[in-house]
């Protein structure tokens, strides 16, 4: 996969992908510099009833609406979980901020990338040209929560796990 050039022209494809289970979508993401795949993404999609509190079906007409591909961005690879580390080796606690909250009360999911980064020593900081990121979203830091990052290196990966106060596992972050 190619690095694009600062300022470079990017394209962008995206589809949906046929609903794998009833409550939820796949929305694959393909970005192009010059033709050549630079970056690939995935986002799980659920609907949700925000009157019943409650996930619901992804209705037809909807997906007839948009229309689905057949085909996903990982060419059908199914990518193993990220595996949460026993041990950590760094450890930091980061306050929210009310620009971290969006209209739901819940912490915007590229904040979580910033807190693993500011978790990050400062050597590996000013060095970091990390080439892979994973996120896996377990459960949302909320406006009253504190964020507790806890990071260590597993082979050529550092990974970030973000804890609520009481220990409650909200997100994984991973970086290569």
């Amino acid at each position: 996969m190619s690095t694009p050039a600062y300022g470079q022209k990017l394209a962008v494809q995206t589809w949906i992908e046929p609903p794998a289970i009833p409550f939820g979508i796949a929305r694959d993401l393909l970005l192009l510099a010059d033709g050549k795949p630079c970056a690939e993404a995935q986002s799980k999609w659920v609907l949700f009833d925000m009157a019943k509190k409650r996930p619901c079906k992804v209705d037809e007409s909807l997906l007839s609406a948009y229309g689905t591909e057949d085909k996903t961005v990982f060419g059908g690879d199914k990518m193993e979980k990220i595996t949460v580390p026993e041990s950590f080796s760094a450890e930091k606690t980061i306050p929210l901020r009310r620009s971290d909250i969006d209209f739901n009360n819940h912490v915007h999911n590229l904040c979580y990338l910033d807190f693993a980064l500011e978790t990050l020593p400062q050597s590996q900081y000013a060095n970091a040209a990390f080439k892979h990121v994973r996120i896996t979203y377990k459960t949302a830091l909320t406006e009253n929560d504190t964020a507790l990052c806890k990071q260590t290196v597993v082979d050529d990966r550092t990974v970030t796990a973000i804890f609520t106060d009481d220990g409650t596992l909200c997100c994984v972050v991973e970086l290569r």
